[in-house]
């Protein structure tokens, strides 16, 4: 089977991080179901994210993703895991 396309590994990590955005939950067990769902279950592997999200190219797909959805995470007042934190705010 052929290797999935970079457009088709960064759909599969945004709806990952999507449906681990209201609550911390395992980010691989998202990735392998989107992957299987759009594509093929090791699609893109959590090893894959981390390795990309270490290099140095900050245009790198997978980092800018992963750059969006922190700054997501961080400006959100409405998931439960932030009641005791503070949200960031320019």
């Amino acid at each position: 089977m052929p290797a999935a396309s970079e457009d088709l590994k960064i759909k599969v990590l945004q709806q990952a991080l999507a449906a681990v955005e209201r609550e911390p939950k395992k980010l691989s067990r998202y990735l392998e179901f989107f992957g299987d769902e759009l594509a093929v279950s090791d699609c893109i592997d959590i090893a894959e994210v981390i390795d990309r999200a270490a290099r140095p190219d900050l245009n790198d797909p997978v980092k800018l993703a992963l750059h969006h959805a922190l700054a997501r995470w961080d400006y959100s007042t409405e998931a439960g895991w932030t009641s005791d934190t503070e949200p960031k705010h320019p």
